[in-house]
């Protein structure tokens, strides 16, 4: 009885229609009006009243790198018609997770992994069988897939293998067979679009889960967040900045296929760079197509092309202060991690990991308004609650889960 409770559980059916068209997805973007997010804001927002309930810290300042995007094209003197479209649909999905999240996490992972888990199994069968269906990009070739674009696929695939991953040690204390072959599936798909970043990012998340899950006895430092966040720094700095890459050319030429300024990105993030000294504290906002203030790739053709660096699209967009927007989200999400003084957890450990290979994936391409991405900030905030210390037996773990506090 209780089975079928959970089974049949309404708020399962409401979070999935809500949540399905806030996500962009080829197959049905044109069927759903522009105004229908304005709607689901307003609803969601009722959701809130009706709950009692308050958005957590992270959704606060993730709603302020909203407003100042906005605020920045508006001070710009750039059309507000898309940065409003694309914030009120952002706003709406932060939000919806931020609240769901509160009333029963279990089931949002669960929601996810099968509805997800369904467009990912089509998004797969095109690319196997009929990878132009959706269109090919006239400037890089990349196919759009049922999903997004062939660039854009990891930003999806990594934070669902996530999903997949804690949904599985929460209610069994273990990887099952099932939820790897999804995990599998999942990365397979990215492998299949072959983006050199996402291909490696892709398998620092998968190699993670992997190894977290063969671990008799995974070790987790409360510190492993913030690390995590350190080397990354370092990596960024390095690339895009100095551009280490140039002393590997057999890495990047004979086994990524890529050439060492990465398909033109050097170029575009030298310009990039250039234009955020222009507006180095609000940014820029955003103009057409959602791109955080897009830049001259080829005067002669008049070609437009994003910065294809998740922070450096960050810091055009809202500058300083939206950088520091996300700063302070990680920065929550890490001081709750340093609550812990155990030495052992499967979750906490393979969602640091896979929050690593995120911020692998945003060296090299970004757009922010892909929603689904902002699943992992509030998986990380849910997994780092006070209360969830251990993986403990099955029963007690999904029980655990369902207590966090805000």
């Amino acid at each position: 009885m209780n089975l079928l409770k959970r089974r049949l559980n309404p708020y399962a059916f409401l979070f999935g229609a809500l949540f399905l068209p806030l996500i962009q997805v080829n197959l049905y973007t044109g069927l759903v009006p522009k105004w229908f997010c304005a709607v689901e804001l307003a609803f969601i927002l009722l959701l809130y009243i009706w709950q009692q309930r308050m958005p957590s810290s992270i959704t606060w300042f993730l709603l302020l790198f909203v407003a100042i995007m906005v605020y920045s094209t508006y001070h710009t003197g750039k059309p507000l018609a898309y940065a409003i479209y694309y914030s009120v649909q952002l706003a709406a999905f932060l939000l919806l997770m931020d609240l769901f999240f509160q009333i029963d996490p279990m089931m949002v992972l669960n929601t996810i992994q099968y509805l997800m888990g369904l467009l990912i199994l089509l998004n797969l069968f095109f690319q196997l069988v009929k990878p132009d269906y959706f269109g090919v990009s006239p400037t890089s070739g990349n196919y759009y897939n049922l999903l997004v674009s062939d660039n854009e696929l990891p930003y999806y695939m990594v934070p669902y293998m996530l999903v997949v991953a804690v949904n599985s040690f929460a209610r069994h204390g273990r990887l099952t067979l099932w939820n790897f072959a999804i995990i599998t599936l999942a990365y397979g798909s990215v492998v299949v679009s072959w983006t050199a970043t996402g291909v490696v990012g892709g398998a620092v998340a998968y190699l993670s889960i992997v190894t977290v899950a063969v671990l008799k006895y995974p070790r987790f430092h409360k510190r492993l967040f913030f690390w995590l966040v350190l080397l990354y720094i370092v990596v960024f700095v390095s690339i895009v900045v100095f551009r280490v890459q140039e002393w590997f050319p057999y890495l990047v030429e004979k086994i990524l296929k890529k050439d060492l300024t990465f398909s033109g990105r050097t170029g575009i993030w030298d310009e990039a760079f250039r234009i955020i000294r222009q507006h180095l504290w609000l940014g820029q906002g955003t103009i057409a197509g959602g791109r955080l203030t897009v830049i001259p790739f080829d005067i002669t053709s008049g070609t437009l092309v994003s910065a294809h660096s998740y922070f450096l699209e960050i810091t055009m967009q809202a500058g300083l202060l939206g950088v520091s927007c996300f700063v302070a989200v990680w920065f929550l999400i890490g001081k709750r991690f340093t609550a812990y003084h155990t030495t052992s957890n499967r979750i906490l450990l393979v969602a640091s990991l896979c929050f690593f290979a995120m911020l692998v994936l945003y060296t090299t391409e970004g757009w922010l308004y892909h929603t689904f991405q902002y699943t992992i900030y509030y998986l990380l905030f849910a997994c780092a609650a006070p209360v969830y210390c251990v993986v403990p037996i099955p029963n007690q773990a999904a029980t655990n889960f369902n207590q966090i506090r805000r």
